[in-house]
């Protein structure tokens, strides 16, 4: 696979905020399907790291626009920052018992 440039890396970035899956992300980037595959499939390198990064960033903005509803009463605001709070604890408690 050829070396990412910087600017890449901060496309593959803008690719984890919308979501982009594994193929879409080679797609753009012209580069095998499978190398991306694979570093998706491991959680290991420089494409999985940025795409992942993108990804948790924009995941954090929803949640604090969800908890921001919720903490102004809106009941389905309330349910779901609920069930994110319920699947962090799912999460930790198979991590540590």
């Amino acid at each position: 696979m050829r070396e990412l440039s910087e600017k890449d890396l901060q496309e593959v970035e803008q690719c984890g905020r919308v979501a982009f899956t594994y193929k879409e992300v080679a797609y753009h980037l012209q580069v095998p399907q499978s190398e991306v595959r694979d570093q998706f499939l491991h959680e290991k390198g420089e494409i999985w790291e940025r795409w992942i990064q993108g990804r948790m960033q924009v995941e954090l903005e929803i949640r604090q626009v969800v908890m921001s509803g919720a903490k102004n009463g809106s009941t389905p605001l309330l349910d779901k920052m609920l069930e994110f709070f319920k699947r962090t604890e799912r999460e930790h408690r198979d991590i540590f018992g």
